[in-house]
This record gives structure tokens, sequence and C-alpha cells, in this order.
């Protein structure tokens, strides 16, 4: 869980890098598939990454499961709680 939160944090830092830039919305979905951890799949915990560029969602994408028990995915229309 704390490799997760630090790639959650590495992942907000390169973003933020990203809209200080011209967006290119062709490369963006390569650049944030490309920080993703190899082992965040469809067996493993996983998280959700939405970019909003102007106030418009740009990219939303789930990855690995949302409940382990259930084997339920992670996507971009379920909710998240964070504690």
């Amino acid at each position: 869980m704390k490799y997760l939160a630090t790639t959650f944090v590495f992942l907000l830092v390169h973003l933020s890098y990203l809209s200080a830039q011209n967006l290119q919305l062709d490369s963006l979905e390569a650049k944030i598939d490309e920080m993703i951890p190899p082992f965040v799949n469809d067996t493993t915990p996983g998280l959700v990454i939405r970019v909003v560029h102007q106030g418009e969602l740009i990219y939303g994408k789930g990855f690995g499961l949302a409940n382990l028990a259930y084997k339920m995915p992670n996507d971009t229309q379920g909710l998240i709680f964070l504690s």
C-alpha cells in the first residue's frame, strides 16, 4: 500500500508538470501507461487516474481491481473513499 501511495504522488507531480506544458492528448495516454507499475494488473489492488484540463475530463482509466474478493475491476465510474 505504501508503494501505491508513492506511485500516486509520483503521478501527481508528473501530471502537474504535463499541465504546465502544451498538452498533447495523443501522447498523454502512453505517458501515463508507462508510469503505472507493471505489477498493477487484473489480479492486484489498483488505482484510477483521471486527468482534467481546463475543467474538462481528457483522460480516465482504471487499473487493477477495486475489490479483490469479488474481482471487481477499477473503472472511472466508481466511487473511491480515501481515509
